[in-house]
This record gives structure tokens, C-alpha cells and sequence, in this order.
């Protein structure tokens, strides 16, 4: 090959000769979507994992109903075994999203969400965090979730906030069109 590509910065330590290029997606299909960064009522957290023990599913599932046992207003939507536009649909109507809380990197999952203005938590690897310092995930352990999710609770002003940077950061690091010609 003349060129190898790979979408995650993990896989550049197997393969150190390969470029990164991340996951893209069509940014203007999200446009629509984004309702104007607003939040529900009860905290709604959408996770959709295509395997649950690689996504850390089971401790997503434990963090929810531990806080609600604590009275917290909070709900998972937990989308398996959907269709792509289920997937995206449901998506929408959440306040925030878990891409995964183990393989120290976001996937199209977390893409997706960011250009639809809603907030991610996922684990970020600490060798990953210089790919992209300007990163707006919040960087989360299945020790910290509890903690994250009680502070986007206690400030929802915070979810509008790091919506508007998720948005324009997909923008700038996610579009297909931009991408692919960069790789080009």
C-alpha cells in the first residue's frame, strides 16, 4: 500500500507508519437535529454499544440505577439492536451520551453525538489526549461516571455549553467533505 489509514490513535502503536484519519460523517445531516441544544426534565443519557463488554455497558447500566436509588432525576437509554436511523433518532431526543468506557478513544458513536450538539462522556486514554487537545469530551473511569453525571445533574447550563463545542469541534475534525479531501 502507499498510504495506510487508521481511525483511532491506539492503532498507530501497532501501526506507527500508518496516518491518522478520523471517523467523518455527513456534519449538514446533523443540522437539523440538534434542537437548539436544549435539555429534558430528567437527565437523559443515551448509549448505544455494539458489544456491551467492550463499550463497559454493565457499569453504565449500575452508575444510572445507583443514582436513581439516590433520587437522582435520571434515565439511560440504553439502543442496542437498532437500525442506523433508530440509532440517530433516539440520539436526538437525549441530553447527553456514553460512547464507551474502556478503549481509551471515542468512535462514530461519540461523532455522531458531537454533531448533534450533545455532550459525551467516554474514557480518553491520558497517552491520547495530545491527538487533540482542544477535545471536548468529558473524560470519564467507571469510577468517575457517578461523579460526571451528578455534575451535569446539579449544572445543565454545562450540557448547552459543551453541546456548542462538541458541534463545532465534529465541524472542524469530523466532516466528510473537509476530511476527505485533507486526505486526498
Amino acid at each position: 500500500a502507499d498510504r495506510m489509514l487508521v481511525s483511532t490513535p491506539d492503532l498507530l502503536e501497532i501501526v506507527p507508519e500508518a496516518t491518522l484519519s478520523p471517523q467523518v460523517v455527513e456534519i449538514s445531516k446533523f443540522e437539523s437535529l440538534r434542537n437548539n441544544i436544549k435539555t429534558n426534565k430528567v437527565l437523559t443519557i443515551a448509549h448505544a454499544p455494539t458489544r456491551r463488554n467492550t463499550k463497559g455497558t454493565d457499569a453504565i447500566i449500575a452508575a444510572v440505577k445507583n443514582l436513581q436509588t439516590q433520587g437522582f432525576s435520571v434515565v439511560l437509554d440504553l439502543i442496542e439492536d437498532s437500525s442506523p436511523e433508530e440509532v440517530i433518532k433516539r440520539f436526538s431526543k437525549c441530553d447527553v451520551g456514553i460512547d464507551q468506557l474502556l478503549s481509551g478513544w471515542y468512535g462514530k458513536a461519540g461523532v455522531e453525538l458531537m454533531a448533534m450538539g450533545k455532550p459525551v462522556l467516554c474514557y480518553i486514554d491520558s497517552r491520547f489526549k495530545k491527538v487533540k487537545a482542544d477535545l471536548p469530551i468529558i473524560n470519564v473511569t467507571k469510577r468517575t461516571l457517578e461523579e460526571n453525571l451528578i455534575q451535569l445533574i446539579n449544572n445543565r447550563e454545562q450540557i448547552s455549553k459543551i453541546g456548542e463545542e462538541s458541534v463545532q469541534f465534529a465541524i472542524n475534525n469530523h466532516n466528510v467533505d473537509t476530511m476527505v479531501e485533507d486526505i486526498l
